[in-house]
């Protein structure tokens, strides 16, 4: 189980992971949670496209706490 608790929502890395590789285009991805700022955050690592092209395809597939 590798859930992360972000703004009080239970998230699997692995699960925006997959939404990311079945975008066409996408030839790798990976998900991670950093702490800079001091709370933790979401951040997707992807090669292939334009992150706005990326983000306009997740809102479609994923709730939005999870983009």
């Amino acid at each position: 189980d590798d859930q992360v608790k972000i703004r009080g929502y239970r998230i699997e890395p692995g699960e925006i992971e997959a939404a990311l590789r079945s975008i066409e285009g996408i030839r790798e991805a990976a998900v991670t949670v950093r702490t800079d700022s001091g709370e933790p955050e979401l951040c997707a690592y992807i090669e292939g496209l334009e992150r706005n092209e990326v983000r306009a395809q997740l809102e479609r597939r994923l709730p939005g706490y999870m983009i």
